[in-house]
């Protein structure tokens, strides 16, 4: 019964995203990628089967792990762009080309060292079986959506 709660809770709360306007082409990223997470929690929930303390334990650390990713990324992702632009500029040097990669690799490090923390972090309110079903839940599941987009922009068999 409390799975159930738990369910109608999260619908319930995801139900402001379904509910905003059409966004112009090229602004649906941050949609789409939002009602993809939410799905993603909540599949994840169902795998794991827990009660409602432990759900929202979990799912506190979660978002917070998710919030220290996105921003590791996001420096990343402005770091690669200067690497980009710098290598197309020729007062650029090979030593300030190298440091830039140094960076881009300490910014990988650092990706991998909290991924570590975040699965680490999960034995004091999951037990081991349920470690490994969200390592494995969330690499699987990214897969499946690679699969699912690759076959929708596919053209159907005999075209």
């Amino acid at each position: 019964m409390k799975k159930i709660y738990l369910l109608t809770a999260c619908l319930l709360l995801s139900l402001p995203l379904f509910a905003q306007r059409h966004p112009v082409r090229g602004e649906d990223r941050p949609l789409i990628k939002d009602r993809l997470e939410e799905f993603e929690k909540i599949r994840l929930l169902e795998v794991l089967e827990l009660d409602e303390e432990t759900a929202v334990k979990f799912i506190i650390r979660r978002n917070n792990h998710r919030k220290t990713m996105d921003s590791i990324i996001e420096k990343r992702f402005l770091m690669i762009n200067d690497l980009q632009n710098n290598i197309k500029s020729e007062k650029y040097s090979d030593n300030d080309i190298k440091k830039d990669i140094n960076k881009i690799l300490s910014i990988e490090k650092e990706l991998a060292e909290e991924r570590s923390r975040f699965i680490v972090s999960l034995y004091d309110i999951l037990t081991v079986e349920q470690v490994a079903k969200v390592i494995t839940f969330e690499d699987r599941f990214r897969s499946d959506i690679k699969k699912m987009i690759e076959q929708r922009g596919k053209p159907p068999k005999g075209f």
